[in-house]
Parts: structure tokens; C-alpha cells; sequence
């Protein structure tokens, strides 16, 4: 015997029974069978260690030849023998009632204890009379619907409905319409056959078993290859049980699924059968059959066993030879229709054990995908790699062991040289991914769940059925110490397989790791000065040795690396370093140490020192970093201005950590314009910092800055800061002076229109003041006797100039004119008595004063008009009001002899009334108060105050 496929197992070689067997029977560990001799048997039978074991409990002779045995209630049988139906008590084997009489030929019990029985062609539906204990016919004696074409081979029941085979066909009878409906194109077959599957017909057609549905349509992609026409191996029997097909030939056996049509399983028996009957329970399927045996050949009767291996084991064995793919499909196939929770918990239990088989076969990248869905237990994984498990959570060596599953390797025809080493690495880094990733959900299942209870529960995880190693499984652990052990074992993997970049990602992120730092310091030691270029021990020395508060060691070494001018390392060394003297130190001296020393290695990392630290000012003062920052030669000027820019941003600072500041970038200024002009691109992008600074603070020292920058060319800085001060006189002047050679006032123009338009007045006065002082040399050159060569073209300069700036003046005036700011009487006093309201010359509309005065008298008579205007509006409104107010206060109404009370609806006659402003009338007793109506409740005092 030999199994192709893990569904069934076959067992036990027929046993003698000493009898033939005719037809069997199995229900409830009992087994019914008939012989040659029409004794009805009653057996016993149990089935251990797949050995079949039978005790004879009774025996009955039988009046005639039994052909078939079915259930008909918990007590009874019915038993088709000699043409008739007889009830068969099931532990007795008395006949106690003899049901329906005559030629029959098959039978089978339905639902609700209906029996349908064939007479060759006919066919009859029969009901059991409980009171009468007898049959009684529903429909078919007589009734010439119910006979067929050919003599019914077989019959089988789904539900109301009723399979029927014949040779030509197979039909459906429906029990409730009491009509027939016959299958689409099945073919002819040497063995016709009708079962149910679920809620489908399984039939034989041609040499295919096909499946239909209830109504008889075929279902697509449903053939079954079973030779059912052979005659080489004929095929004795079928059967369906679950969803598997069971087809019996002569010298063997064939398993098939029927929820996806394929051959499972075929089992050689090793010689020919003779099918007597069979039967099943919930895990045996029983085959009676005759075979021979002895040197002989003599032909026995007895039983083989098909054991149906559950589905469990059949994924387990599938599983642990790697064939994760056909396991999944028997989950899915065992699954359908199972509760969601149900399936979550059988899912989950099968990613684990597809997994560890993946892992046990080096599949590292297919490992991770199945872990990554699981609850793994990562103890069990760490252990793989036994030295970075700490001796306090495990003694001894584990069963099995990353090196132990790459000796596998050696077997492989074609293995490479470095095959080890490489899935050795690609081991290594599934267990570092897969450890991170339990990590990181453990970490933030601790953060949610912070409080004691949860704190002290342990953890539960799903193993393997099948672990290659159990160490950890009977011991719960809390989630601190699994942290812990996960922890300690990532950060020793780091270093034993020279993970940098993985040690430079934890420091970097500061993650709280927890471990034994005592056990990992000996751990380290081991491992110190043997790395090459990337120091992977020391850089976790430095990590653990800060995280267990050896705050000086680690910094000295965090020193002692630096000094070897590794490029790899300085930028993470400098990094951590100052991440130290921020995060971890409060001591004076070595804050100021090692930050000498940091700023001298990197200025701008080295500074974060001081500005990063919010501890710093219960530390030092801010004298005390700017006194030290001064005794770091060359690097001072930029350290203190990287101070000042962190003390300027808080609140509170003294101005004089502003003008520092200030004069600061002042000397960077007066330092480049020394080697350059006041316009070349690096003094003005210096420039350009300075303006900046001085828009965004306003409490430094303005005088201290102008002080500073008085005689270089920083006209614009030198404006804003007169402009802080309140000094516009000066700006102005400064200003005016630089327009003055070419008659271009608008900087000056923008600055009062910045500051403010009071200053317009000002600035044209000075304006004029230029004007005046032209003209006056003008007239002092007319008035000279004295003749000189240039005189006459120094006049007409002198000329050009005050036109010039008559000509803008009178612009100026124009374009402000109707300003508040500017009073025009003030304007015109100061005006040169020279210069004409309007001249002769002056056509266009915008020439002359006249256009200045014009627009200034029609602004000022416009806001008059419309001052008139809404002062007139608002008595007209408050007139309106009073007319309003008195119209409230006189109400009439016209009264007579009928008029009734509003209230009590009684005449008002001559007694005293109240009148209320909506026509409301009634008895003066019968309001309560005389400023309310009483019918529509409405406040007149109130109203006429509104």
C-alpha cells in the first residue's frame, strides 16, 4: 500500500469473518452486516491505533435475503429484504412491524421519516403512521406519473427533493410539487450513480463524476476524471463524504475533492476486490469487501480501514516539508463558513507554524511575511542566535540554532563558496527586522495601557505546533521583561554582527532601551577594538554608558573616537556628544570642557550646547557663556553670535544683549567693506542681516549703533535708526541733502509716508529751504559787478536748479493736496513771495499753485457738505422718532353703547375704562396694570422707551 496524498490513511487487511458479507451498516460504533446465510449480525467495533477490533453482540436470522439496511429513528432500522420493508428494533434485531409489501427494489428513508421505494420502473413515496406503526402511501400506487422509462438503479435524498438514476437519466422529484425534472446533458455511463455534496447532485456521466445544482443545472468546471466506463479497472463503488469523492475499483482506491475537482489521493490496495458495502463515522470510513487470502487465494470477507487524517495533521505534515501554499489551501477549504473569530484564531495559529517551517527551511524573506502577521513569541526567535540572550532569562543551549540550520546548507547539490555566510547575514537581519518590528508594537502597547495592572499581566503569544525550540512556552513573562530580553538581544546583535547603522539610528532617536547594563558592559568588552573602522562595540558602550548614568565615561569616549578622524564616525560622535552636555550633564566644568572641545571640532554643533540646553541658566549665566565663548580665540566672534541670536529670541532679555548683538554684526560689516566696496555682494548680504535684525528688535541702544557705523557709508541703517529714535528731523535732512544735487526727494517722500504723513509738512519746508538757498546765491552772483569768465553759465545753473525744484515743489503740493496733515495756510505762508498763484503761462489744468489751492478749498468744502448733510439726516431721524413716540401716545377709539370689555367681554357702560394703544378696551378692574395688555400682553412703557 502507498499514499500519494495525506487525506486518509488505509489500515488493517481484511479480517475473516467467516462469512460473506451481503450488505452493512454502521450507526453509532455499531455495525450491521448480513451474510450469505441471511443472518443479520450486530457488532461491536472500535478502532485503536488504526487497528480494527470487532465483539459479536447478536445475531438474528432472517426470513429472506437482506438487500439493503438504513436508519430510520434512534431505535429503529428499516430493512429492505425479500421485496418488503420491515422496522428492525437496532439492539434487539426483532422485526417489530412489517411495512409495505411487493417487488420492492430499492428504498431510502427521507426527512421526516418519508420513505421512497422503487418496484422497478415505479416509484413510490410513503408516509410512517406513527399510531398504526405501519406505512402509508403520499403518492405513487397507481399513479402513472411516477413510472419511468428504465428500471431505477438508485435514489438519494437533498432536502424535499429526490434523486433518481436510471440507465437512460437522472431526475429530480420534488416532494412538495410532487413533479419531476430531469438533469441537463449527463451521459451514459457503466455505472450510474446519484449522491449529494451539500446542496448539489453528484452524478456520474461518461467517464466523469460532474455536479449539478438542486434544480439540475450542470455547474461549471466541476468534472471529475473517474473512468467510470472503464472496464480495464471498473470502478464498485462510490461515495461521498465531506467534500471528498471516494471511488472504489478494483485494485485500488482514489480520493477526490470536490470543492476544487482534482485527484487527492489514490491507494494501491496490491490486489483485486470484490465491494460488499460500507459505511462511516466521524472519522473511519469502513469498506466491506471480499479478498483473498493464504497461499490459497481463498476468498474472505471483512473490513479495511480508511482513516481520515484531520485536518490538523494534514497541514502540519504539509508544513513541515515546506508546502506552505497547499497547507493554505486546505485552512481555507477546512475555514469556509466559519465565525470571523473563529477563522482570526485558525489563521493565526497557521501563520505562525508557516513561519517557523519557513525559517527551518532558510526561506528568511517568505519567514518574515508569515511572521510579520502573527503573534510570534520573540523570545523563541532571539534564542536562534543563543549568545544574545542574556543568562538571566535562559540556561543552557537551545535544541536548535541559527548555525545548526545552516549546516543544511552542506546538502545542497549546488552550493556555492559563501553560501553560508550569506544566509547567515540574511538570517540575522530577518530576526533584527522582525525583533524591531515586535519591539516598536510592544513599546506602544505599553504607552496605551500605562498603569500597574497591565503592567504586572503577562503577555500571550501564539507558538508553533511544531517550535524548533520551547524553551520560554510555560514561562509567561510581563511586558517589561520581554522588553527587556528583546532589548538587551538587538543591541547585542548590533554589535556582534557590526550593525552600525542600526546603533547610529538608536543613539540618533535617544529610543529608551532596557536591559542589564551591568551583563551588557561584559557583553561589550568582549568585543571592544575589534571592528575595524566602525567601532560598533564602542559606539553601544557610549549608548549603554549614558543610559545607566556613567555620563563621564561616556563622554570620554565619545572624545577618545573623535581623536581617531574616523569620517564615518565624526558626524554621529558629534551628534551624541552634544546630545550629552544638552540632555544629560549639569555639571559646570564639563559643560564647558567638552564644549570648548566640541566647538573647536564643529562651531555651529558645538554652540547647540548652549542654546539647546534649557537647563543652562540653573548652570551659568548668560555673562558666565558669553565670558567663556570670548576665550575661544578665533572661534568667538561667530560662537557669540550664534549666543546672542538664541538670547535675543527669549523673553525678557536685557537691551544689552540686543546692541551686543548689533555691534556684532556691525564689525562683520566694517570687516568685509575693509577688503571690498559698501556694494559688493558679500558686504551687502552682511547688510542685508543687519537691516533685518534691526526691523525685527527695536530694544537695543539706537544711539550705541549710530555711534558705531558713524563714519562708514551705511546710509540706510543710519536712517532706520534715526527713525527709532524718534530723530526725523535729522533723517529728513540726511535725506534731503542726498536728493538735493539731483532734485530727487522721493526717498524722503517714502520715508514720511512710512513714519508719518505730519512729516509731509517738514519735508517740504526743507525742500524749500534748498530752494531759498539757490536763490539766494542766485541773487548775490546777479548783484556782483565784478565780471568773471564762468559767471554767466554758473546764472543759468543757478537758474535751472530753482525751476527745477519750484517745479516739484509745486508737484509735491499738488499731489498732497487736501491732506489733513499738511494746513494750507502754514503751506502758503511759507511759500516764496516770488512764486505767482497762477502765471500767465500756466494753461494746462495741472500747472501753477492755483490747481494746489483749488483741490485743497474743494476737500475742505466737501467735508463740510457731507458734515452738513449727516448732521441734517440725523434730525431728520430724531424728529421722525418724537412723531413716532407721540403717535404711540395718542390712541382713539370710537365707542357706543355695545362696546364690551375685552377682557371680561361685559358692556363698559358707565364705568371706568382703559384705552391701550392698540384699540384694546376694557374695565379698569379688569387690567391689572394699565402699561399691558392684557390680551396681546404687549409692554407699552417699555416700547415707548425703545
Amino acid at each position: 500500500m502507498e499514499s500519494a496524498m495525506q487525506a486518509f490513511e488505509l489500515h488493517t487487511p481484511a479480517i475473516d469473518l467467516k462469512s460473506n458479507i451481503d450488505c452493512m451498516f454502521i450507526k453509532n460504533n455499531l455495525l450491521y452486516y448480513t451474510d450469505s446465510k441471511r443472518v443479520l449480525h450486530l457488532l461491536q467495533y472500535e478502532i485503536l491505533n488504526n487497528q480494527l477490533k470487532l465483539a459479536d453482540l447478536k445475531a438474528e436470522q432472517m426470513n429472506s435475503k437482506v438487500d439493503s439496511i438504513e436508519s430510520f429513528d434512534e431505535e429503529r432500522l428499516l430493512v429492505l429484504s425479500g421485496g418488503k420493508l420491515g422496522l428492525v428494533n437496532a439492539r434487539t434485531l426483532r422485526v417489530e412491524a412489517v411495512g409495505v409489501k411487493g417487488s420492492i427494489t430499492k428504498m431510502k428513508v427521507g426527512p421526516n421519516r418519508v420513505v421512497a421505494i422503487a418496484r422497478g420502473k415505479e416509484l413510490q413515496i410513503l408516509a410512517y403512521d406513527k399510531d398504526r406503526n405501519t406505512f402509508t402511501s403520499m403518492f405513487g400506487k397507481g399513479d402513472k406519473r411516477l413510472i419511468q422509462s428504465e428500471e431505477i438503479l438508485g435514489m438519494v435524498w437533498c432536502e424535499d427533493l429526490l434523486g433518481i438514476v436510471h440507465k437512460k437519466a437522472y431526475l429530480t422529484y420534488d416532494l412538495k410539487a410532487n413533479g419531476f425534472k430531469e438533469f441537463s446533458q449527463p451521459k451514459n455511463t457503466l455505472y450510474p450513480r446519484i449522491m449529494t455534496f451539500t446542496d448539489l447532485w453528484v452524478v456520474t456521466s461518461g467517464d466523469f463524476v460532474m455536479e449539478y445544482t438542486k434544480t439540475g443545472k450542470l455547474m461549471l468546471n466541476s468534472e471529475i476524471p473517474v473512468e467510470s466506463s472503464s472496464k480495464a479497472n471498473p470502478v464498485l463503488a462510490m461515495h461521498v463524504r465531506k467534500k471528498f469523492l471516494i471511488v472504489v475499483y478494483e485494485f485500488e482506491i482514489r480520493i477526490f475533492n470536490l470543492n476544487n475537482p482534482k485527484e487527492m489521493q489514490r491507494v494501491k490496495i496490491g490486489q483485486k476486490l470484490s465491494y460488499k458495502g460500507w459505511g462511516m463515522d466521524k472519522e473511519n470510513v469502513l469498506l466491506g469487501v471480499g479478498m483473498q487470502k493464504g497461499p490459497k487465494k481463498s476468498l474472505v470477507s471483512g473490513f479495511l480501514i480508511l482513516h481520515e487524517i484531520p485536518i490538523e495533521m494534514q497541514m502540519k505534515h504539509l508544513l513541515l516539508q515546506c508546502k506552505i501554499s497547499s497547507a493554505q489551501d486546505l485552512l481555507l477549504q477546512d475555514t469556509q463558513g466559519m465565525p470571523a473569530k473563529e477563522f482570526a484564531v485558525k489563521k493565526e495559529q497557521f501563520n505562525v507554524n508557516a513561519a517557523w517551517s519557513l525559517l527551518a527551511h532558510l526561506n528568511f524573506a517568505e519567514a518574515v511575511k508569515y511572521f510579520s502577521k502573527s503573534n510570534f513569541d520573540p523570545r523563541e526567535l532571539l534564542l536562534l542566535i543563543p549568545e544574545a540572550v542574556s543568562e538571566e532569562f535562559v540556561s543552557g543551549h537551545p535544541k536548535d540554532h541559527l548555525n545548526q540550520l545552516l549546516t543544511t546548507l552542506d546538502s545542497l547539490v549546488n552550493k556555492k563558496p559563501g553560501d553560508q555566510e550569506t544566509k547567515m547575514e540574511e538570517g540575522v537581519n530577518a530576526i533584527i527586522g522582525l525583533l524591531e518590528g515586535k519591539r516598536k508594537v510592544l513599546s506602544k502597547n505599553c504607552e496605551d495601557k500605562k498603569d500597574e495592572k497591565n503592567e504586572k499581566e503577562a503577555l500571550k503569544f501564539t507558538w508553533a505546533t511544531f517550535p524548533l525550540n520551547e524553551h520560554f512556552k510555560n514561562k509567561p513573562s510581563t511586558p517589561d521583561v520581554v522588553l527587556r530580553i528583546i532589548d538587551s538581544g538587538l543591541l547585542k546583535l548590533y554589535v556582534m554582527y557590526r550593525k552600525f547603522e542600526k546603533l547610529k539610528e538608536i543613539i540618533e532617536s535617544d529610543q529608551n532601551f532596557k536591559c542589564n547594563f551591568e551583563e551588557m558592559d561584559e557583553f561589550l568588552k568582549k568585543y571592544l577594538n575589534k571592528d575595524g573602522e566602525m567601532y560598533t562595540a564602542e559606539i553601544c558602550q557610549i549608548f549603554v554608558y549614558t543610559k545607566s548614568g556613567r555620563i563621564a565615561e561616556s563622554l570620554a569616549i565619545c572624545k577618545q573616537l573623535l581623536q581617531q578622524n574616523k569620517p564615518k564616525l565624526k558626524p554621529l560622535l558629534i551628534k551624541t556628544l552634544r546630545h550629552i552636555l544638552v540632555e544629560k550633564v549639569e555639571d559646570k566644568k564639563l559643560i564647558q570642557d567638552y564644549g570648548r572641545y566640541l566647538i573647536i571640532r564643529d562651531a555651529e554643533e558645538g554652540m547647540k550646547v548652549f542654546i539647546e540646553n534649557e537647563r543652562l541658566g540653573r548652570i551659568m549665566t548668560a555673562d558666565e557663556v558669553l565670558s567663556f565663548l570670548k576665550a575661544n580665540g578665533k572661534y568667538q566672534p561667530e560662537a557669540k553670535r550664534i549666543y546672542l541670536e538664541h538670547l535675543v529670541k527669549k523673553p525678557n532679555t536685557e537691551e544689552r544683549f540686543f546692541t551686543s548683538l548689533g555691534l556684532l554684526h556691525i564689525d562683520k560689516i566694517k570687516e568685509v567693506m575693509k577688503r571690498g566696496s559698501g556694494s559688493d555682494p558679500l558686504t551687502l548680504k552682511y547688510r542685508g542681516v543687519f537691516k533685518d535684525f534691526l526691523k525685527r528688535h527695536r530694544t537695543y541702544s539706537a544711539q550705541a549703533l549710530l555711534d558705531a557705523i558713524k563714519d562708514f557709508d551705511l546710509f540706510d541703517e543710519e536712517i532706520f535708526l534715526h527713525s527709532v529714535q524718534g530723530m526725523h528731523d535729522k533723517a529728513l535732512t540726511k535725506l534731503v541733502e542726498r536728493g538735493k544735487t539731483g532734485g530727487d526727494f522721493s526717498l524722503a517722500e517714502e520715508y514720511c509716508l512710512e513714519q508719518s504723513e505730519s512729516l509731509l509738512a517738514l519735508l517740504l519746508e526743507k525742500i524749500l529751504g534748498v530752494y531759498t538757498e539757490y536763490r539766494n546765491k542766485y541773487i548775490i552772483m546777479l548783484n556782483d559787478k565784478s565780471v568773471t569768465e564762468n559767471k554767466q553759465s554758473e546764472l543759468e545753473s543757478l537758474k535751472k536748479f530753482m525751476n527745477s525744484y519750484e517745479s516739484y515743489c509745486k508737484i509735491f503740493l499738488r499731489r498732497y493736496a487736501g491732506n489733513e496733515k499738511m494746513d494750507a495756510s502754514k503751506v502758503i505762508s511759507v511759500l516764496p513771495d516770488e512764486w505767482c498763484i497762477r502765471e500767465q503761462k500756466d494753461e494746462g489744468e495741472d500747472a501753477g499753485l492755483l490747481k494746489y489751492l483749488v483741490l485743497t478749498l474743494s476737500d475742505r468744502v466737501n467735508k463740510y457738505v457731507n458734515y452738513k448733510i449727516a448732521k441734517n439726516a440725523a434730525e431728520m431721524e430724531r424728529l421722525n422718532l418724537q412723531a413716532d413716540k407721540a403717535e404711540l401716545q395718542k390712541p382713539f377709539i370710537v365707542m357706543s353703547s355695545k362696546s364690551l370689555c375685552k377682557v371680561c367681554d361685559k358692556p363698559l357702560g358707565s364705568k371706568s375704562f382703559c384705552v391701550f394703544p392698540n384699540g384694546v378696551v376694557t374695565h379698569t378692574q379688569c387690567s391689572k396694570d394699565n402699561t399691558i395688555c392684557p390680551i396681546d400682553n404687549i409692554n407699552f412703557a417699555k416700547k415707548i422707551y425703545e
